[in-house]
């Protein structure tokens, strides 16, 4: 049995009807790699072993899917909406004032 693995489907079956194989069959296996899509990724049996012509071949051949784009939680540009963060110079502090009362607070008492 010939290594078909690395060459394009259409080689491969070629070459392998060449050496007397006519039943093969295909499987497709998926990839992100685009220039892996058409290539014979794997085969059964495996390369330089014995096997009856008159038995089926499978070939695993790549198909190539565009990657799925990956959301961030960082945003990738910058925002127009007011700050919230911690170092901004707004007034929206809700910590107390650093200065202290002109004068002492006023204690009520009964009349």
């Amino acid at each position: 049995m010939p290594s078909e693995v690395g060459k394009t489907i259409g080689d491969a079956r070629a070459d392998l009807s060449k050496q007397g194989w006519t039943d093969v069959a295909t499987t497709t296996e998926q990839t992100t790699d685009q220039t892996k899509d058409g290539i014979v990724l794997d085969q059964y049996p495996t390369p330089n072993s014995s096997f009856p012509k008159d038995q089926q071949i499978t070939l695993t051949v790549g198909l190539f899917v565009p990657p799925t784009p990956t959301t961030s939680s960082t945003p990738t540009t910058p925002s127009t909406s007011a700050s919230t963060s911690p170092s901004t110079s707004a007034s929206t502090s809700t910590s107390p004032p650093t200065t202290p009362p002109t004068s002492p607070p006023t204690t009520l008492r009964g009349r």
